[in-house]
């Protein structure tokens, strides 16, 4: 989606921060492996990875801390 990277997606992968944009807008997990071309297990990983990193129990609170950083 874009490429930028602010402070706080420091800690993410280039992957992670594509794939948490996509989270952003809404998108599946199945919806994001086909447009990425990778398993949708992969995706649940880099998911599960990013939870963790930002220390977020959920997708909702991930997008949250993903919106938080332009405020």
């Amino acid at each position: 989606m874009n490429n930028k990277t602010t402070s706080s997606e420091a800690s993410l992968t280039k992957r992670e921060a594509e794939i948490l944009e996509y989270i952003a807008a809404g998108k599946s997990s199945r919806l994001i492996s086909s447009v990425l071309s990778i398993s949708k297990q992969t995706v649940d990983k880099h998911r599960k990875n990013m939870l963790k990193k930002m220390g977020a129990k959920n997708s909702m609170q991930l997008v949250q801390a993903y919106f938080n950083q332009f405020l």
